[in-house]
Parts: structure tokens; sequence; C-alpha cells
């Protein structure tokens, strides 16, 4: 059980909780290509290289679809990109909308760090 917990936030869209990923990383936002043409933003590229993904609303099913894809390709290409960090902000008290843990390993198999912000 090795969760890494944020600092406490209260979010309530996708845009204030990559503002607030900016700020907490001292991160800018950069859009890059992946190998197969799709255009990726990245919320907040900090100093070292690490790309920082805010999550407010998205479900697994998306994340699947379309970010997993692009994290995964741009991992394995882009040199300057030294890894990749998702953050996830909860939008109630339920959690809902949270990874789930079997997500959250496959996540982690495939190089990407998951924070979870309660």
């Amino acid at each position: 059980q090795h969760d890494v917990s944020g600092p406490s936030v209260t979010i309530q869209s996708e845009r204030q909780a990559s503002a607030f990923l900016r700020a907490l990383v001292g991160g800018k936002e950069v859009v890059k290509t992946t190998a197969s043409g799709k255009s990726r933003k990245i919320d907040a590229l900090d100093a070292r290289g690490i790309g920082h993904q805010a999550f407010y609303s998205m479900t697994e099913a998306q994340l699947r679809a379309e970010q997993l894809p692009k994290d995964i390709e741009l991992l394995q290409q882009d040199p300057t990109l030294k890894g990749i960090v998702w953050h996830f902000f909860k939008k109630d008290a339920s959690g809902k909308g949270m990874p789930t843990v079997a997500f959250r390993k496959e996540l982690e198999r495939k190089g990407i760090v998951v924070v979870i912000h309660n």
C-alpha cells in the first residue's frame, strides 16, 4: 500500500485542477505530438521533465481509450519526457471517478505514477 496523497484541495473543474497542478509542481502547459500524430496536452511539465496530468471527471473508459495510449506513446518515444504522473481529484466524498485498484496497478506497470488528491 504505497498511495501517494497529494495536498487536500477543493477543485470544481478540470481547468481548475490543471491550474492547481501547474502551481503545485511549478510546471507549464505544453502540447506534444505522439508518433502516430496525435496531439497530447500535458497540463504541467515540470523542470525535471516530468509530465503531470490532472483528471477530475474522466471515466476509466475514456482514460483507457484516449489518454493512456497517448501517454504510453510519449513515454516510449520522447527522450525529453522523463515520466508521467496522473493526478486524480475527487469530485465528491464518495470518491466516484477515482481509478480502481486494478487500473492503478495497470498504470503503474506501464510506467505512469498515480497520485490521489482528496
